[in-house]
């Protein structure tokens, strides 16, 4: 794969992640771990599809496959599954606090993506998912008031963790390894520049002159990394 065609695949997933604030807004249900129990399961099985279509493997093939170096990166994916639109549960304070602890494993998770020296990461990718299933299940059977939801909210959830973070992270995580982990952590941030768009549009939320200065300089910080890095069609090397 090219280095442009990773980076595009990049800014792709990441502007299918950034529908996740709507579609939160659009929920009825205010529990983060119910939340998070439903999108995780279609969300592990859209990563696992995906995988198995670019392998080419069979589904049982693809689970064979998974070994330590995945189950590191799952772990650390768990942590950014908290922070997506959980905040919406707690206190402006302890929601800060998620979000910060989701960006650093975030960014541990691009690093040994990268450290990696796979051609994709989806097999972390699929057990991050699959262990967020295990947690929202284990904390809204213990500490909430059950996995009850809506038809409603369960269409929306399921649909929230198969075509916005399942899609959306499959494509990050399946262009990480050819791309910088400093150069992911700023095409990314393209999903923090839509996501207050699209309640704009579709709910006419007004956007404040922070998001819309902290968008400006985030898109042009993006666009300015794709026209420095441009250059032939060459395959793209994974390097340690």
């Amino acid at each position: 794969m090219t280095r442009n065609r990773a980076m595009l695949l990049i800014v792709t997933g990441a502007s299918f992640m950034s529908f996740v604030g709507l579609l939160m807004r659009l929920l009825e249900t205010t529990d983060g771990m119910l939340i998070l129990f439903y999108r995780s399961i279609t969300l592990a099985g859209m990563v696992g599809l995906v995988a198995c279509l670019r392998r080419r493997q069979s589904p049982a093939a693809f689970l064979r496959s998974l070994d330590r170096t995945d189950m590191m990166m799952g772990a650390a994916l768990v942590g950014v599954a908290l922070m997506i639109g959980d905040s919406l549960a707690y206190g402006r304070t302890a929601g800060n606090i998620v979000a910060l602890v989701s960006s650093l494993t975030f960014a541990i998770m691009l690093v040994l993506a990268r450290r990696s020296g796979k051609s994709d990461v989806l097999g972390g990718t699929f057990l991050g998912g699959a262990g967020c299933v295990l947690l929202g299940a284990f904390a809204s059977l213990s500490f909430g008031n059950g996995l009850g939801i809506s038809t409603h909210d369960l269409m929306l959830t399921l649909f929230m963790g198969a075509f916005t973070i399942g899609i959306g992270i499959a494509l990050v995580t399946w262009g990480t390894g050819y791309v910088p982990a400093a150069e992911v952590s700023l095409l990314v941030l393209t999903e923090s520049v839509l996501g207050p768009i699209w309640p704009w549009i579709i709910l006419g939320q007004a956007m404040t002159l922070t998001e819309i200065g902290g968008g400006v300089i985030v898109l042009g910080a993006v666009a300015a990394l794709a026209l420095a890095s441009r250059e032939p069609g060459k395959p793209a090397t994974v390097k340690g």
